[in-house]
């Protein structure tokens, strides 16, 4: 939430407003755009990740590409399945 006050417009602007931070010091008014904190994928993930990206590429429906991720995760061969 951001604290404004107007004048002849908006004199001062405060705190953080659609995702940017607005602030003032010595040398004026500043905006800068708050961070986006980016978070290292986890070894669980990156297994689940490339169990995906194997068993994409391995076959292209759904159903075969489900039950291989599935074997993937759980160290089985890969088979072909075909949707009835």
């Amino acid at each position: 939430m951001a604290l404004a006050r107007y004048g002849t417009g908006i004199v001062e602007i405060r705190g953080s407003l659609g995702g940017q931070y607005h602030s003032r010091d010595g040398s004026g008014n500043h905006i800068s755009s708050q961070p986006r904190v980016i978070k290292r994928r986890t070894s669980l993930q990156k297994a689940q990740r490339d169990a995906f990206a194997r068993a994409r590429r391995f076959c292209d429906n759904y159903t075969c590409i489900k039950v291989n991720m599935f074997r993937m995760l759980n160290n089985l061969p890969l088979k072909h399945v075909h949707d009835e």
